[in-house]
């Protein structure tokens, strides 16, 4: 997964594969596009996704974009779906 700067995910390219963790991590802001990245490099689509996590396709797809709130249980669900387990950091603050 390329960097955007400051952390950010950015989709992946053809023949790239997702890192298998990363040091620099991701913030909350950063999730929904994880979630697709990560989605599109299993080669599944939103309902795939969503019958693996028993969701709707229209669910994934509210979730990748931001406009669904997300819990720790969903995002542990979609992690495992996706062959993933969820470590959570926190860090202070600059």
């Amino acid at each position: 997964m390329q960097s955007g700067g400051a952390g950010v995910p950015q989709p992946l390219g053809p023949g790239e594969q997702p890192p298998e963790t990363t040091d620099e991590g991701v913030t909350v802001a950063d999730v929904p596009l994880l979630v697709k990245t990560l989605r599109v490099a299993e080669g599944l689509s939103q309902k795939d996704l969503g019958e693996r996590i028993g969701y709707p396709a229209p669910v994934v797809g509210n979730i990748e974009q931001g406009s669904r709130k997300l819990g720790l249980k969903t995002l542990g669900d979609i992690a495992a779906a996706l062959g993933y387990e969820v470590r959570i950091q926190l860090v202070k603050k600059p």
